[in-house]
């Protein structure tokens, strides 16, 4: 198992780098040491945020500091509690058209046909590792080498709502965006659209799919895609529940 690397991050910050590979095991590591961190209490922490291989620990200076924060840090990792993560199989269904701007160019670079990149989307199921950024976006590592194709060199303007995409191995879930923030620049590849929305700030969490949820995605038309499109913005949607 990888040591952890502790790094200063700012004057009241902490990063913890865990190492190795990005996927289930390294989030399985961060997350039951991040659960035992928040349950020690140590005094001083505010906040920590979780990332693909690191966590970053908020702290207060006036109730601790980096030196003896650090070292209570190394002593949770040299002694966690006995209890062992346990994994939530939750795994949702996410709507996508294949009908995405980048789908021929991506078939086109990888001299593959576009059915089989979509069929190798559709044919397997992701653990999600974090959500941030506009919208609460979900992301994900693919374990299909497929996806390794790098970001654009030249990052394009995308307006497509609900945008599906990936880049460098990584995914993500897809989110129509909430009003006033749609479209972006992007160096990914999009090869889809859901009529998902991901962030309801109305809800607690305010993300529909967190980390540690698992997702598969469920091809559908476009006349699909605007009628779960209207379901969602009527709040009537639901997530169908994974066939596993």
């Amino acid at each position: 198992m990888n040591e952890l690397d502790y790094k200063i991050a700012g004057d009241r910050g902490i990063l913890i780098y865990f190492g190795g590979e990005i996927g289930p095991e390294t989030f399985q590591r961060i997350r039951l040491f991040n659960e035992n961190l928040l349950k020690s209490n140590f005094p001083g922490v505010k906040e920590t945020f979780p990332g693909y291989r690191t966590l970053f620990i908020s702290y207060e200076p006036s109730g601790t500091d980096y030196d003896t924060l650090v070292y209570q840090l190394k002593q949770l990792a040299q002694n966690p509690p006995s209890r062992e993560y346990q994994k939530e199989e939750v795994c949702f269904e996410i709507p996508i058209v294949y009908d995405g701007p980048d789908l021929p160019m991506v078939a086109k670079l990888l001299n593959i046909l576009a059915e089989e990149i979509t069929q190798r989307h559709l044919g397997d199921k992701y653990l999600i590792l974090l959500t941030g950024g506009a919208g609460g976006i979900a992301y994900f590592k693919f374990r299909d080498k497929l996806f390794d194709l790098p970001r654009k060199k030249t990052p394009a303007f995308i307006a497509t709502d609900g945008a599906v995409g990936f880049a460098a191995g990584i995914g993500s879930a897809g989110s129509r965006q909430p009003q006033g923030m749609k479209g972006k620049t992007s160096g990914w590849w999009f090869i889809g659209r859901t009529p998902i929305r991901q962030w309801l700030p109305d809800r607690d969490p305010p993300v529909l799919i967190k980390a540690g949820d698992w997702i598969r995605y469920k091809r559908v038309d476009a006349d699909d895609f605007d009628r779960i499109a209207q379901e969602v913005d009527r709040g009537t949607y639901e997530l169908h529940v994974c066939k596993t």
